[in-house]
């Protein structure tokens, strides 16, 4: 597998040994590294076949102007969320947090103070996706404002899985 783009030091355009794109996320799978290079596979956490229509092609788009330090707090987030809520995410959940960290830094770079009414329900609701965004093991802790859409995209992103893994097994056939 080798890169065929770096976008930053986290995700990488790749070719698979079948010639065909795909994007390849991990810490630092993209650090000091060039179109052409062998991808290290230790370094591989995800990976996103490109087909038409597909998010990854969304992805792509988004992570090549993506900042290093939102790269850095998307992927803190969801291996932290990942760890503790024992779920793994699609690539929805990594274009969803990109967007609403990328607005919520440049929100506060421009001091813009958004009020979330929903903070006191979803830190009540989403306890679990809450105490990952303010636990010591964060590097930055979010304020309530940004962590309150982050626990409702992480809750979200792990539960339409299991809901639709549900619709898929009728549960009288488990029986």
């Amino acid at each position: 597998m080798k890169i065929g783009k770096v976008y930053n030091n986290n995700v990488v355009l790749a070719e698979a040994e079948d010639a065909s794109e795909i994007i390849v996320m991990g810490k630092g799978i993209g650090f000091q590294k060039r179109t052409g290079d062998a991808i290290d596979k230790s370094l591989i956490e995800k990976t996103f076949v490109i087909q038409e229509n597909d998010s990854a092609d969304q992805l792509k788009a988004i992570y090549q102007d993506l900042p290093q330090e939102e790269s850095d707090a998307i992927f803190k987030i969801i291996q932290e969320a990942e760890t503790r809520l024992n779920h793994s995410f699609q690539a929805n959940v990594y274009l969803t947090l990109a967007d609403h960290i990328h607005y919520a830094i440049q929100r506060t770079k421009e001091g813009i103070s958004l009020t979330n009414p929903l903070a006191f329900e979803v830190k009540k609701f989403y306890r679990r996706e809450y105490y990952i965004l303010v636990s010591p093991s964060m590097k930055n802790r979010y304020p309530i404002t940004v962590s309150t859409p982050i626990c409702s995209i992480l809750h979200n992103g792990s539960s339409w899985e299991k809901f639709s893994r549900r619709l898929r097994t009728p549960s009288c056939w488990n029986r």
